[in-house]
């Protein structure tokens, strides 16, 4: 996700609206950020998964894969691409950074944010057809499932450390 997600009225899914919570809640953005850059982790796949975890479904590697098959065009060649634009801008080319190159990040900012709830709107079309039951279960298990997925190389102290930050904020209530 980018760096601060803001609520966005078009962020009008129940998933939307629960990625935009939990994604504010203490540490929650670091976490998702640290596992998106060392992990190659989609943050949406994660939130949907977090969502998921929070209704009461069970979390397999075959609902991963089928999420991340669900998005992962969009996020290919609309969402990757804009955020390696953003990122970019932050640090050069010339005659970039400066404040003229700065409001055109920011336009990219929101064009990738505006992106990713476009995804998350996908993403909750795919995962209301998975039986809930209404209890949160397993939320750490589910997201080490998604970091599994994405990444072969074994967990580190961080990433085990993000997974249960974000499972926390998900029991909070």
């Amino acid at each position: 996700m980018s760096e601060d997600v803001p609520s966005d009225p078009a962020a009008s899914g129940e998933l939307a609206r629960f990625a935009v919570d939990l994604y504010g809640r203490p540490g929650v953005s670091e976490a998702c950020l640290l596992l998106q850059d060392r992990c190659r982790v989609n943050v949406p796949v994660l939130l949907t998964v977090a969502w998921l975890a929070r209704r009461g479904a069970t979390v397999t590697r075959t609902v991963v894969r089928e999420a991340d098959a669900a998005v992962r065009d969009w996020q290919d060649e609309i969402v990757g691409p804009l955020r390696a634009v953003r990122r970019r801008l932050k640090y050069g080319p010339p005659p970039a950074p400066q404040e003229r190159t700065e409001r055109l990040r920011e336009m990219v900012k929101r064009a990738e944010l505006s992106a990713e709830f476009i995804e998350l709107s996908a993403l909750e079309d795919f995962a209301v057809a998975i039986p809930a039951h209404g209890e949160c279960i397993d939320a750490a298990g589910s997201l080490s499932t998604v970091v599994a997925f994405y990444s072969s190389e074994p967990m580190e102290d961080d990433h085990i450390r993000a997974i249960e930050i974000i499972a926390a904020a998900i029991s909070r209530d």
